[in-house]
Parts: C-alpha cells; sequence; structure tokens
C-alpha cells in the first residue's frame, strides 16, 4: 500500500522517525482533512486534473509512436522496392557479366604467360 502503514505502525524509533511519526501524528490529529492530506501527501490520492493531463500525454504519445512505426515501415518498403527494382537487376547483370568475362580474361592471361615463356609446353 505505501509507507503510511509503516509509519503509521512504526514500533522502531530513530530521531529521523520520531520526527516522521511526529509530523504525521500531528497530522491525524486534524482527523479527516488530516488523513486526506495524507493521502494526497503520498499519492494515494491524484487530482483529477493530473490524471486527464496523464491520459492525455499518454495518448499523445501512443500517437506519435504510431506515426514513428508507419513512417519506417514506409522506408522499410521503399528500401525493399528499390533493392527488388536496381539492386537485384544490377546484381544479376554483373553476375552474367563477369561470367562472360571470366574466360576471356584468363584466355589474356595465357596468352601472357605464352610471351614470357611461362606457358605450357616452355620451360624457361
Amino acid at each position: 500500500m505505501g509507507w503510511l502503514p509503516y509509519i503509521l505502525a512504526s514500533t522502531e524509533v530513530t530521531p529521523l522517525g520520531t520526527a516522521a511519526s511526529d509530523i504525521v501524528s500531528y497530522i491525524l490529529g486534524y482527523g479527516a482533512i488530516g488523513v486526506i492530506a495524507l493521502a494526497f501527501a503520498f499519492r494515494y490520492i491524484v487530482p483529477r486534473g493530473a490524471v486527464e493531463a496523464a491520459r492525455a500525454d499518454l495518448i499523445a504519445e501512443n500517437k506519435r509512436l504510431r506515426e514513428e512505426k508507419a513512417h519506417a515501415e514506409e522506408q522499410r518498403d521503399e528500401a525493399l522496392r528499390i533493392a527488388r527494382d536496381q539492386v537485384v537487376p544490377l546484381l544479376i547483370s554483373f553476375n552474367s557479366t563477369t561470367g562472360s568475362l571470366l574466360p576471356l580474361l584468363q584466355e589474356i592471361v595465357r596468352y601472357r604467360e605464352v610471351e614470357r615463356g611461362h606457358g605450357p609446353g616452355r620451360h624457361g
């Protein structure tokens, strides 16, 4: 429940505990008004305006987070669309180009080795 029952039922008294106990006893001496004052002080009773303000803040934050999530999803979808429409075809083209050039590059390397005397059939 909170601190109020512990303060009221406290049997161990320290200098700070004595001061707190004295203050609580003094406030409780006012009867129902003292109890209500302590309930406000220990946040057992919260004013309606504070509850409404907190609720409005939570609703606003929830709305902001939903908008942020929607924006992030839009960015993700755009990135996936770009990858699908531009990057994948580029990679396929690069792969086929590399596959086509590889035999040509191997032939160039073989030709240079033969020119330098390191090719097959030559011992140098």
